[in-house]
C-alpha cells in the first residue's frame, strides 16, 4: 500500500512543480525574471534552462536585465527570446542582454487567460492520468486483497482530490491576476 502511495506522491509533486513552472512563465504583472528563467537555450547543442546560464534581473517594472555567465552565448539567448511566444523584445548591449516588457494589453491579458485555461486543463488531465495508472497498478495487485485494494483506492482519490484543489487555487490566483488592472 505504501509503494502506491509513495509513487502517487511523487507523480503528484512532480505534476505541480511542472504547473507552477509554467504557470509562472505566463505574464500577469511586469517584467520578473522567472518570465524569462526557465526559457531553453541551445547552450552547445545542449538544451539548458537561461537560469543556469545567467543571472536575470528585475530593476524595473518594464524592464529585465540578463547577464550571461558565458558572453559568447548572447546571440544563443536573444534568438531564443525572440522565437518564444513570450512577446518581449531583447537587445544585446555588450556584456549584456535588455529585455523591454511591455505593459499588457486588454488583448493580451484575454490571450493569458486562455492560455492559462489550457494549461490548467492540461495539468487536470495529467493528473487523471496518473490516478488511472496507480488504478491499474492495485487493481492488477494480487499480493492485495479486495478490501486492501478498495482502501488503496480510497486513499488515492482522496490524494487526487487535494491535488486538484491546488490546481484549482493556483488557477483562480492567476486568472485574478490577469484580470486585475
Amino acid at each position: 500500500m505504501e509503494q502506491f502511495k509513495n509513487l502517487l506522491d511523487q507523480k503528484l509533486e512532480s505534476t505541480l512543480t511542472n504547473y507552477k513552472n509554467k504557470l509562472a512563465q505566463i505574464r500577469a504583472t511586469g517584467a520578473h525574471p522567472s518570465l524569462v528563467s526557465n526559457l531553453v537555450i541551445n547552450y552547445y547543442d545542449v538544451p539548458t534552462p537561461l537560469s543556469q546560464l545567467a543571472n536575470v534581473k528585475a530593476p524595473d517594472a518594464t524592464l529585465l536585465i540578463v547577464v550571461p555567465f558565458d558572453k559568447q552565448i548572447i546571440g544563443d539567448i536573444l534568438k531564443a527570446i525572440s522565437d518564444s511566444s513570450l512577446g518581449l523584445s531583447a537587445a544585446g548591449e555588450g556584456e549584456t542582454i535588455r529585455i523591454v516588457v511591455p505593459p499588457l494589453t486588454q488583448e493580451k491579458r484575454g490571450f493569458f487567460v486562455k492560455q492559462n485555461k489550457e494549461l490548467t486543463e492540461e495539468t487536470r488531465i495529467s493528473v487523471r492520468n496518473t490516478r488511472q495508472d496507480i488504478n491499474k497498478k492495485v487493481n492488477s495487485d494480487e499480493s492485495l486483497s479486495e478490501n486492501e485494494q478498495k482502501l488503496v483506492l480510497e486513499t488515492i482519490q482522496k490524494q487526487i482530490d487535494k491535488t486538484n484543489k491546488i490546481i484549482n487555487e493556483l488557477a483562480k490566483n492567476k486568472e485574478n491576476e490577469l484580470t486585475t488592472v
